[in-house]
């Protein structure tokens, strides 16, 4: 978990409505020590990927060798230099910001929203809703620019509206304001 990353949600017929709901929403959170850093998710005593807490690795090559041809040229350098290269988180800042609809109808969840990958929602609310690819109609509205930012965020807002309006039993929509939606999403890729 981190800072602005949802717990509960709630919606209400107005913005300034679920503001004042929200308020009187109390948590129950157990505090756990803060993970910061790569070493210290790899020591860490939950895992909450395989035994590494690895989520994914990624070999970058240049050219088509192999592991053998890789370690052969390694063996063969004049100069290895290695290192640890931090990079600062950067906002893509879009025209609109992050923003998505859901309504159900017949049994089949229809999302509506800002992203640059609806391919990336439509297989993430498979999986959460439990459905084949009939269950589930993303559209992608006009877009102004994404830029990277709104390929892998808008499943996690499309899965918030769906469920909401799945438990409402009617539409619902949620659309960050530009402080919610810095705060909040993923940064650069």
């Amino acid at each position: 978990m981190h800072v602005d990353e949802a717990i509960a949600l709630v919606a209400a017929p107005t913005r300034a409505r679920a503001l004042e709901a929200r308020r009187h929403v109390r948590p129950r959170i157990s505090a756990r020590p803060a993970v910061l850093d790569t070493d210290a998710a790899l020591r860490a005593e939950v895992k909450l990927y395989g035994d590494d807490n690895v989520f994914k690795r990624f070999v970058i090559r240049k050219g088509h060798g192999d592991d053998a041809a890789f370690e052969d040229a390694m063996a063969g350098a004049d100069r290895i230099i290695e290192g640890v290269y931090p990079t600062a988180a950067q906002e893509q800042m879009y025209i609109e910001p992050q923003g998505m609809a859901a309504h159900w109808e017949d049994g089949r969840c229809f999302l509506v929203g800002s992203m640059q990958c609806p391919y990336y929602v439509h297989k993430a609310m498979k999986a959460l809703l439990g459905c084949d690819g009939d269950g589930v109609v993303v559209t992608q509205a006009v877009t102004g620019g994404g830029f990277g930012g709104k390929e892998e965020y808008p499943s996690m807002i499309a899965a918030h509206v769906a469920l909401l309006a799945r438990k409402a039993g009617r539409p619902v929509k949620l659309i960050y304001d530009r402080g919610e939606d810095i705060a909040a999403t993923t940064k650069r890729h």
